[in-house]
């Protein structure tokens, strides 16, 4: 909407979010492989997403996220190894798998702390990261799929 105030041309950047987007994906899987780069993608977004309460706090959430999983993970692979019995050496972990993980843990610990967060907000009288989908006084008094009245 900011772009549109501006007379610039959205659909022209779309595109050309969508082309770049596409090319560091296909040279990224090159380098890194398929399932690093959709975690990376997806997972520190949806945390983001979680703790977040408006698009420039998921934005540098996102970033946040996805640097500590990175880094975090990268750390883990270097001091991480698993001892087998009738093996020499121990086994060392790859830094991808250790990083996706990591950044799973991190999704889970985001939802954990909204929960937390939300249960003790009105005691503190904090806000809440989302309202409940009903509230009192609404049309709709029961669940529906997908949030929705009918």
């Amino acid at each position: 909407s900011l772009a549109r105030t501006r007379r610039m041309s959205v659909t022209v950047n779309n595109y050309l979010f969508i082309v770049l987007l596409a090319l560091v994906v296909n040279l990224s899987i090159k380098a890194v492989g398929a399932l690093l780069i959709n975690a990376l993608l997806v997972v520190p977004a949806a945390a983001a997403a979680n703790v977040s309460r408006n698009l420039r706090q998921m934005f540098w959430m996102t970033v946040a996220f996805s640097l500590t999983s990175g880094l975090l993970g990268y750390w883990l692979s270097t001091q991480l190894s698993l001892s087998a019995p009738g093996v020499r050496e121990p086994v060392s972990f790859g830094p991808s798998g250790i990083i996706v993980v990591t950044s799973v843990a991190l999704f889970f610990g985001s939802m954990a702390v909204v929960a937390v967060w939300n249960r003790f907000a009105p005691i503190f009288g904090g806000k809440q990261f989302r309202r409940p989908m009903h509230w009192p006084g609404d049309s709709c008094d029961t669940d529906h799929s997908f949030g929705q009245c009918p």
